[in-house]
């Protein structure tokens, strides 16, 4: 029986060393997670960062092209309106030219009457 008891203490004390590597095993596994989680979150926080950042450049480039777009349809309703001015004076240029043709003959049929 003594024996038995002797056996059955040296079980239990085997058992109690291996309760207590398991028990060590898993707070490493705690700490190794915990510290992984932390290494995580922090990721996490510089990709919302990175993510917030790309965001405002985003937008501010869509403004940017907004307001190229606007300056880009007042300078083709400006060149519009110049060519419009253009057009208009060659059409008087070519009148005055054409009067000028007028007179120039009046003028030669004129001498050639004197």
């Amino acid at each position: 029986l003594v024996e038995a008891l002797r056996e059955d203490a040296g079980k239990m004390g085997k058992v109690r060393v291996e309760l207590e590597e398991a028990r060590e095993r898993l707070a490493e596994a705690k700490d190794r997670s915990a510290a992984k989680e932390k290494e995580m979150g922090f990721e996490l926080g510089q990709l919302k960062k990175k993510v917030e950042n790309l965001s405002k450049a985003n937008e501010e480039l869509e403004d940017r092209a907004q307001k190229k777009q606007q300056q880009a349809a007042e300078l083709e309703l400006k060149l519009s309106e110049t060519t419009g001015l253009v057009e208009e004076l060659q059409n008087q240029i070519h009148g005055t030219q054409s009067v000028e043709a007028v007179e120039s003959e009046k003028q030669a049929i004129t001498q050639e009457l004197h």
